[in-house]
């Protein structure tokens, strides 16, 4: 099982998944594939980081 983390785009305000190594890796940055805007997920406080929160199973033989 893989965890996710949805964070909402600062710019347009839906929400998209990004994995957790955005919050580890200093200045990295994600693109919102709704508008294009790029940002840092440290400027978006609203990122749901709670324990269990996006997990999903991966699908056997699709690797999604």
């Amino acid at each position: 099982m893989a965890q996710v983390i949805y964070v909402p785009c600062p710019e347009c305000r839906r929400q998209f998944y990004v994995g957790p190594e955005f919050f580890s890796i200093p200045d990295s940055y994600c693109h919102c594939p709704y508008c294009g805007k790029e940002f840092s997920v440290c400027e978006s406080p609203e990122a749901s980081r709670s324990p269990g929160v996006g997990t999903y199973k991966k699908r056997p033989g699709t690797g999604a």
